[in-house]
């Protein structure tokens, strides 16, 4: 089954993580969305293509999720791990947790990568994309 979401991503809160807010929505019908996107004045331009597996945990008492990316143009797998957190007060709590659960798996924190899957495109053609 393919899914397909839409994502608002907030401003970086830090500069160790790319925690942000994020507000994601289901798209059941894609060709509405892409029309509606055109009539809001957006503009495609350039379609980043990846395959997601996404995996569950509970870890020191928090839900986290694993989400394990290949992106083909990059020729690459990323691991992407999240927790949500309610309050903005929990962030350094969550940080911590999210940074020890890696750990686990001999992921160090210097490896974080803070760049978009965008930015890392962009950096390996020299900033010439071509969709």
């Amino acid at each position: 089954v393919i899914n397909h979401f839409i994502t608002y991503k907030g401003k970086k809160i830090d500069n160790s993580t790319k925690t942000r807010e994020e507000i994601e929505i289901k798209i059941e019908d894609t060709d509405k969305m892409k029309t509606l996107l055109k009539e809001l004045g957006f503009q495609e331009i350039f379609t980043i293509k990846k395959e997601r597996v996404l995996y569950e945990f509970e870890f020191k008492s928090f839900q986290l999720e694993a989400l394990i990316d290949y992106i083909p143009i990059l020729k690459q797998y990323f691991i992407e791990v999240e927790c949500l957190v309610e309050s903005l007060n929990k962030i350094d709590e969550s940080r911590q947790i999210l940074f020890d659960f890696l750990e686990n798996y001999g992921i160090t924190k210097e490896e974080s990568i803070k760049k978009s899957y965008l930015e890392l495109i962009s950096d390996k053609f020299n900033g010439k994309l071509k969709n």
